[in-house]
């Protein structure tokens, strides 16, 4: 199975499935208010925001240790040590907490809502996921999910084209990558943003695209999947490109500087489109 990113998390996405040290203080990452934030029962925004002011203070521990009280995690010291670790090594690796935002509020049912935040760092973007029940009395977690967007793929596609410039700029690259000029494809692409800082990842990256062409065929056609904001300069395209044998699917992440100019600070593809279309 192909898998491809600049940026990946240390470790696989850490999901918990049962239901059962302090740095220097560091300034709070501000948290991104959005035009349209979703609503949640404010006995679980008080939970995530005390985790997430924590976190980016450096207080990792203590902060998973407040949400895990009272619930079944508490005593789960294998998963809970597990997923500490985890927000630990993946903060060394990928920097201090810059932002963080609420992404998707979706409730199930009168006694089920999942909770979804954003967390910005250097170059990359973490989705939180938080899955709470009601018992009436009190909202208690019962699982939570920790990826860096690698399984997201929105039900519900948004097919606005980007600004003017960044669609000439993607359609460039494709079809570069659609007459095989693979390497002048990302050199162009890639030239003025920051991603040129990793030039053994990104030399890794042409040669695994070049791998995949290989096994699944040459590429005969590229389009738009969904454009949508992940936060209000936060902006990830995800485009679809057809090899003769399998679809491939690339996330482009951008920064908004203004309405007409995005910077390009991540890109992602993989060939799960296929599986995370049924799921």
């Amino acid at each position: 199975m192909l898998y491809l990113s600049l940026f990946l998390l240390l470790t696989p996405p850490l999901q918990a499935q049962k239901v059962q040290p302090r740095p220097p203080t560091l300034p709070s990452a501000p948290r991104i208010q959005t035009t349209a934030a979703p609503r949640m029962p404010e006995v679980i925004e008080i939970k995530l925001e005390a985790l997430f002011t924590g976190i980016s203070n450096g207080i990792v521990e203590g902060s998973f240790r407040e949400l895990f009280a009272g619930t079944p995690f508490e005593k789960d010291f294998e998963l809970s040590n597990r997923l500490i670790d985890t927000t630990k090594n993946s903060l060394k690796h990928f920097g201090n907490m810059r932002t963080y935002t609420i992404f998707e509020v979706k409730k199930y049912s009168s006694h089920l809502i999942r909770v979804t935040y954003l967390t910005h760092h250097h170059h990359k973007h973490i989705r939180w996921q938080f899955l709470f029940t009601s018992n009436d009395s009190d909202w208690q977690l019962v699982n939570f999910d920790i990826d860096d967007m690698r399984n997201f793929l929105p039900k519900d596609p948004i097919k606005i084209p980007p600004p003017g410039p960044t669609q000439l700029r993607v359609e460039k690259f494709f079809l570069k990558l659609q007459n095989d000029k693979i390497r002048m494809a990302f050199n162009d692409f890639l030239n003025g943003t920051g991603l040129l800082q990793q030039p053994r990842m990104i030399e890794n990256f042409i040669n695994q695209v070049e791998v995949a062409t290989k096994e699944y065929g040459k590429m005969s056609r590229y389009e738009l999947f969904d454009n949508r904001s992940l936060k209000l300069d936060t902006k990830l395209l995800t485009y679809v490109t057809y090899l003769e044998n399998k679809p491939l699917r690339w996330q482009l992440f951008y920064q908004a500087i203004d309405h007409e100019n995005w910077e390009l600070t991540n890109l992602r593809v993989d060939d799960l489109l296929v599986v995370s279309l049924l799921e």
